[in-house]
């Protein structure tokens, strides 16, 4: 094999690696020659009940379930800040498009309240006026979000499980060993915490 020949090897597998779109500290990464359709979507965050106006500690990106399809540059022009997501499928139409945040101060990752349909070829939103993507923070455990965790929180876990699960509860907060799932191993992880062992 030709030295030149290597050479054009390694070219082509830095561009086809340098396409794969990655987010720092969250880890999460796409690679957009693997879908067929994709759509745009320009948004804003808002935490804590105000817009961000600084990205600097946060990472967005948009997930059909537990599969990344997007992730969000931060873009600046005539005054407007913004988030801009090309969201990948391979379905036309339908899918469920979630949003994450990654909150590098706090070292983990929430869940935004809005969620949006793929339609190929689609946007929602605009630099001059974004959709909103709330950010969701919650404690693992503390499933109805009063402060504290309790009995009424293993009561939730409960009602959660049984697909009765009101909107004051917070499913993600159920799933305290992050197993995806809520069930007994949460309840019993929630009896620990109360007890202090964890």
């Amino acid at each position: 094999m030709t030295s030149k020949f290597k050479a054009l090897i390694c070219l082509v597998g830095l561009f086809i690696s340098s396409t794969i779109l990655h987010a720092q500290g969250s880890g999460w990464e796409v690679n957009p020659h693997d879908y067929q359709y994709d759509m745009t979507i320009y948004a804003q965050l808002s935490a804590d009940e105000s817009i961000v106006t600084d990205y600097a500690n946060y990472e967005i990106a948009a997930f059909v379930g537990d599969e990344c399809r997007g992730i969000a540059e931060v873009k600046s022009q005539d005054g407007y800040t913004w988030l801009y997501l090309r969201v990948r499928s391979n379905v036309a139409s339908g899918e469920s498009i979630s949003f994450k945040i990654f909150d590098a101060e706090a070292g983990k990752a929430f869940n935004a309240i809005e969620s949006v349909s793929f339609a190929s070829a689609g946007q929602e939103g605009m630099p001059s006026a974004p959709i909103t993507l709330t950010l969701k923070r919650y404690t693992l455990g503390d499933v109805n979000d009063d402060g504290e965790i309790n009995v009424a929180d293993i009561n939730g876990v409960r009602r959660i499980m049984a697909d009765l699960a009101s909107d004051e509860l917070i499913e993600e907060a159920a799933d305290v060993n992050q197993d995806g799932e809520s069930n007994v191993a949460d309840i019993n992880a929630i009896r620990r915490i109360m007890a202090g062992l964890e």
